[in-house]
């Protein structure tokens, strides 16, 4: 039998590292099987998307435990940055022409998107 360290389901920030929990995994024969689970992890982070951790493991007669997933979701929920180009605040005299001096966005995931 496996059993999950951690949640089931976990979220994660684009950009940021992902460090798995882990299982355990014990059989009433052979006892504690932990050492020989084989994890198949896929999560690209720097990646927005669901990705599923999957746990296997068989005991020394090769009897195969039901496989137990771990779904990860890399989301991006940080705003994009806009910074302005020149002054914030522009004094003109009245009837003179105003040419803006523009402004610049960027993002953690997208990054410029100006």
């Amino acid at each position: 039998m496996i059993t999950l360290e951690g949640e089931a389901t976990v979220t994660l920030e684009v950009g940021t590292s992902y460090t798995d929990a882990g299982a355990t995994a014990s059989d009433n024969y052979d006892g504690d099987i932990t050492d020989t689970i084989v994890i198949v992890n896929n999560v690209d982070s720097a990646v927005v998307g669901t990705y599923a951790v999957t746990y296997n493991v068989s005991d020394a007669n090769g009897n195969a435990a039901e496989e137990v997933t771990r779904t990860v979701n890399v989301v991006d929920t940080t705003v994009p940055v806009i910074t302005l180009e020149g002054e914030a605040t522009v004094t003109l005299e009245v009837g003179t022409s105003y040419t803006d001096a523009g402004a610049t966005a960027s993002d953690n995931y997208d990054g410029d998107i100006t």
